[in-house]
């Protein structure tokens, strides 16, 4: 199932991709230059058209990534923790950073 974050992510992608081949050919793009990134034909104006299009493509790998990732973490909303706080993470970080600290004390 897509999660609601990442619709929205591939919608501004797709809506800027849209809008970059528009752009492309109103500005004097080729036949197929707008539509294969400037590999079969011209784009016409260059910058306005490489905006839009990185937007596309920003948006798409957000899109992918809350994929991924569930919209950051949904299981600890199902169990009913409050917002902004997550379940008690058992990943270890802790101890990587007690042991940054105590790598960097002697240096203090």
């Amino acid at each position: 199932m897509i999660t609601t974050a990442a619709k929205w992510f591939f919608g501004l992608g797709l809506v800027s991709f849209v809008l970059a081949v528009v752009y492309g050919y109103s500005t004097g793009g080729g036949r197929l230059g707008p539509l294969t990134a400037g590999y079969y034909g011209g784009v016409g104006d260059h910058l306005g058209y490489l905006l839009l299009l990185t937007i596309a493509v920003g948006a798409d790998l957000l899109g992918i990534i809350a994929v991924v990732t569930r919209d950051a973490n949904p299981h600890a909303l199902a169990r009913g923790a409050p917002a902004g706080r997550s379940a008690r993470c058992r990943t270890g970080t802790a101890r990587v950073h007690r042991l940054g600290l105590r790598s960097a004390a002697p240096g203090v």
